[in-house]
């Protein structure tokens, strides 16, 4: 038996060939496909337990992410406005809301609708309630999110002076991450400035696939069958193990709470 190493430049080009003349074998597919849109959708596996995480402590705001952003210079508000409206136009995990149904948590998308954009006056306060105040709009002062009513993204525009406002964006954790956070930054920020510059161009087109698909994608991998193989393989891994011994003088309190500390 031989075997003959190809120089990864020649095997490129020899597929390209082949595909061009149509006798390439076609790629597997194993993408996510595009969920349709005709009824509620599922959660993903992460949105599942953030949903869980929310019905042990309705009312909480600890999942709750906000954006500050300080804007400086003459505003315009309808330019703003129109960015807020095609960031959650753009996007459908930005209006979707998570009802219960047959007892299962599912995903409603709804339709674009503007948003709310909640607009508090500051210029009158001293500067240090004015500090206060601005901390509390991205902190304490921020309303709790109920998942089925919705919406899970807001904005507060702060008025410090006729030229200088700050922008608070606050999303539930189900709908966003770090990394997407900084995405929808980004995209409201330049929809902005093409919007106060002038500029007609058409704005981008939404995402081929959106997080719903990925949810849908997901789940209908973790079958059965795949569960009870990954259930299999860590009880043979863990099989003969010592039991992990924990301290018991430190119980955990029958009602959480979000007390804590840095430990550097």
């Amino acid at each position: 038996m031989t075997h003959q190493t190809l120089d990864p430049a020649d095997l490129r080009a020899r597929l390209l060939r082949q595909r061009l003349r149509g006798t390439a074998a076609p790629a597997p597919s194993d993408g996510i496909p595009r969920a349709g849109r005709g009824g509620p959708l599922p959660l993903s596996s992460a949105q599942q337990r953030l949903w869980v995480l929310d019905r042990l402590s309705p009312g909480s705001t600890t999942y709750l992410m906000t954006a500050a952003l300080r804007l400086r210079g003459p505003l315009a508000p309808e330019a703003l406005r129109g960015a807020l409206d095609a960031l959650v136009t753009r996007h459908e995990v930005l209006r979707t809301r998570y009802e219960v149904v047959d007892g299962d948590p599912v995903q409603i998308v709804d339709a674009p609708a503007p948003v709310d954009l909640v607009e508090e006056d500051l210029t009158g306060l001293d500067p240090a309630d004015r500090a206060r105040r601005l901390t509390a709009l991205g902190t304490s002062g921020r309303r709790p999110v109920d998942l089925a009513e919705g919406p899970v993204f807001r904005a507060v525009l702060a008025r410090c002076s006729a030229e200088e406002h700050a922008l608070f964006l606050t999303v539930h954790h189900i709908a966003a991450d770090g990394r997407s956070e900084e995405l929808m930054v980004r995209e409201l920020m330049a929809h902005y400035r093409r919007s106060t510059a002038g500029e007609r161009h058409p704005d981008p087109a939404p995402p081929a696939l959106q997080y719903a698909d990925f949810a849908v994608w997901q789940r209908s991998r973790l079958t059965e069958e795949r569960l009870r193989a990954g259930l299999d393989h860590w009880r043979g891994r863990l099989a003969g193990l010592t039991p992990l011994e924990l301290p018991t003088d430190r119980p955990r309190p029958a009602v959480r709470d979000e007390r804590g500390a840095v430990a550097p």
